[in-house]
C-alpha cells in the first residue's frame, strides 16, 4: 500500500505542531483523579474525552524521533477523519506499557493502535482487548503468529527489509571488502534482532565484510558512548551500520570529533534529524521506515473498520525507502511529517 506523492520542489523544515492541551477539570474532578494520577501515567490528547470517537495510541518511549512523527501523521489523520488522537507512554517499560493497555480497554475508546516492546509478550494484554471489543492495530513491530488473530492488522515497514537495504548499500560503498562496526538499538528488540539477520545474511555472501559488533544504544546521549566506547577498542572501521537514526546522531558526533570523516555511515528511521543529516553529507545513508505513513495509515483503516466494517488488509507494509544525498531532495514531504503544500 504505497501512496507517496509527487516531490514538492520546495519546502519548510519546520514541523508541524500536533499537540493539544487536555482542558482543566474542576477542583472537586482534580481531586477525585489525583488517586489515579498517582499510578496512571497522564496522556496527551488533541481533542476531547467522547470514546465513541476516541482512539488511544500506545507507545513504549517518547523519546524516539520516530514515533513522534508517526504520532504527529495519525493526529493529522484523526483530525481529518473527525476522531480524537490520545497519545500514551511508557518509559521502556513493558510492564508500564501494558498496564496502559489494560487502563486504555476499561475507558472503551473506539480502538486502540498500539506500538508494542516486547511484542512477543502480548498474548495475554491482547486478550484483554479481545473480551472487551476494542479493536487494536500494531504498528511498527508485529506480535507472534500466534497472537495476531487477536488485532485487526499490523501496519509498517518489515525491519529486515531495512536491515538487508543497509547492509546492501554499504557492500557497494566499500566494494565488498572493509570493517563494519554495528552500533545496536536495544537487545532482544525486534528491530535490532530483525536487522542483525538481514546484514548477517548480506554480509556472509561478502567474505571481504568483517563485521564488529558494537555495544547498544537507545538514545543519541548512550550513542555517543558507545560509539566512543567501541572506536577505543576497535579503533576506526571503514564504515558504521547504525540500527536508527537517534543513535547515528550521536555516533556522527563522535566520528567528527576524532576526524573520522571517511567512514562511510548507514542508518535508518527517515527521522528529521537523520535526513537532515544526510542532506549535509554527514550521514551517508538513512533508510527510512515511513513513521509518518504508518501513522496515517493505521488511523485510516481503524476508522474503515469502524465506520464501514472493512476488515483491513493484513498486514499493510511500504517497502523501505533508501535516502542519499543525491535523492534527499526527493523525499516527499509527508515522509517528514511536514505540509506537502
Amino acid at each position: 500500500m504505497n501512496r507517496l506523492v509527487s516531490p514538492a520542489p520546495a519546502r519548510s523544515r519546520t514541523r508541524q505542531s500536533g499537540w493539544w492541551k487536555r482542558g482543566v477539570a474542576t477542583v472537586a474532578a482534580l481531586f477525585a483523579a489525583a488517586t489515579v494520577a498517582a499510578c496512571t501515567p497522564p496522556a496527551e490528547s488533541n481533542g476531547g474525552s467522547d470514546s465513541s470517537k476516541e482512539i488511544i495510541a500506545i507507545f513504549y518511549t517518547k523519546t524516539l524521533e520516530y514515533y513522534n512523527t508517526m504520532l504527529q501523521g495519525m493526529e493529522d489523520q484523526a483530525e481529518e477523519q473527525g476522531y480524537t488522537l490520545t497519545a500514551q507512554h511508557a518509559n521502556l517499560d513493558v510492564a508500564e506499557q501494558q498496564e496502559l493497555f489494560r487502563t486504555a480497554v476499561a475507558k472503551k475508546p473506539a480502538g486502540i493502535i498500539l506500538g508494542p516492546m516486547q511484542a512477543d509478550a502480548w498474548g495475554p494484554t491482547l486478550q484483554v482487548a479481545e473480551d472487551a471489543g476494542v479493536p487494536v492495530i500494531i504498528v511498527a513491530n508485529d506480535v507472534p503468529e500466534e497472537s495476531r488473530d487477536l488485532r485487526l492488522t499490523q501496519v509498517g515497514v518489515q525491519n529486515f527489509d531495512v536491515g538487508e537495504a543497509k547492509a546492501n548499500w554499504l557492500v557497494d560503498q566499500l566494494g565488498g571488502e572493509g570493517d563494519v562496526l554495528v552500533i545496536h538499538f536495544l537487545r532482544g528488540h525486534p528491530y535490532t534482532e530483525d536487522q542483525r539477520r538481514a546484514y548477517t545474511e548480506v554480509f556472509d555472501a561478502n567474505p571481504g565484510i568483517n563485521v564488529i559488533e558494537g555495544p547498544y544504544a537507545v538514545s543519541t546521549e548512550e550513542a555517543i558512548r558507545a560509539t566512543e566506547n567501541a572506536l577505543s577498542s576497535s579503533g576506526a572501521p571503514d564504515a558504521v551500520f547504525f540500527d536508527l537514526d537517534d543513535g547515528a546522531i550521536g555516533g556522527l558526533q563522535v566520528l567528527k570529533e576524532r576526524g573520522f570523516t571517511d567512514v562511510i555511515t548507514a542508518s535508518s528511521d527517515g527521522t528529521n534529524a537523520g535526513v537532515d543529516a544526510v542532506a549535509a553529507g554527514e550521514l551517508g545513508l538513512t533508510v527510512s521506515i515511513r513513521p509518518y505513513e504508518t501513522g496515517t495509515t493505521a488511523v485510516e483503516a481503524m476508522v474503515a473498520y469502524l465506520e464501514d466494517d472493512k476488515a483491513p488488509q493484513d498486514p499493510i507494509t511500504f517497502p523501505p525507502l533508501e535516502i542519499t544525498k543525491d535523492t534527499v531532495a526527493d523525499v516527499p514531504p509527508e515522509e517528514l511529517g511536514e505540509d506537502p503544500s
